[in-house]
C-alpha cells in the first residue's frame, strides 16, 4: 500500500517583516511520510508548547560555560538556551525526528517556488492561510527583533 500524495508545503525562507520569502513547495511522496510528518508536527509541536512553561531550575540556569563554539565567550545556560526545556526539546527530540521525515518525504518527486510573501498571500489564500499566517507571524517577531538589536545585524 504505497500510494502518492500531492500536497503544497509552505515554509519561510530569508527576510524579516514584508521582505519574507516564502518556499513553496508541491511534493509528491508516500502517504506514510505525510501521516508521519502530521503527526509529528501536531504531537511534537504541542508538546514544545507545553515545555517551553516547564521552567528551568535556577542552579541550571546560572551554569555558566561555552555553549557554541569553542570561540564563542562563556555565558549562563539561560542565556544561550533560555530558561525553560523548550529549545532542548526542540533541538534534541522535534527537530532530528522531523528532519529524518523529511529526507524521506523530500526525496521524492517535488517542485520548488519562492515567493513573497504578498505573492504567497494572493496564491494560497484561503488554502494555506493559516501556515501564512505563522510565517507572517514569526517574519513579523523577526523583524521586530532586529530593530531592537542592530548590533546583531550582519
Amino acid at each position: 500500500m504505497n500510494f502518492k500524495v500531492t500536497h503544497w508545503h509552505l515554509a519561510m525562507g530569508r527576510g524579516d517583516g514584508d521582505n519574507t520569502e516564502v518556499v513553496a513547495r508541491l511534493e509528491e511522496s508516500s502517504w506514510f511520510w505525510h501521516f508521519a510528518e502530521f503527526v509529528c508536527e501536531h504531537v511534537f509541536f504541542t508538546i514544545c508548547d507545553w515545555c517551553h512553561k516547564v521552567p528551568l531550575p535556577k542552579f541550571i540556569c546560572n551554569w555558566e560555560r561555552k555553549w557554541g563554539d569553542p570561540e564563542d565567550e562563556a555565558c549562563k545556560l539561560e542565556d544561550y538556551w533560555g530558561d525553560d526545556l523548550g529549545a532542548f526539546w526542540h533541538v534534541f527530540v522535534e527537530s532530528p525526528v522531523l528532519q529524518w521525515v523529511w529526507k524521506h518525504k523530500f526525496s521524492e518527486t517535488s517542485t520548488e517556488f519562492r515567493l513573497t510573501l504578498a505573492e504567497a498571500r494572493e496564491k494560497f489564500k484561503g488554502t494555506l492561510a493559516y501556515k501564512l499566517e505563522w510565517i507572517e507571524e514569526d517574519a513579523k517577531r523577526q523583524a521586530e527583533y532586529a530593530a531592537a538589536h542592530p548590533e546583531d545585524n550582519d
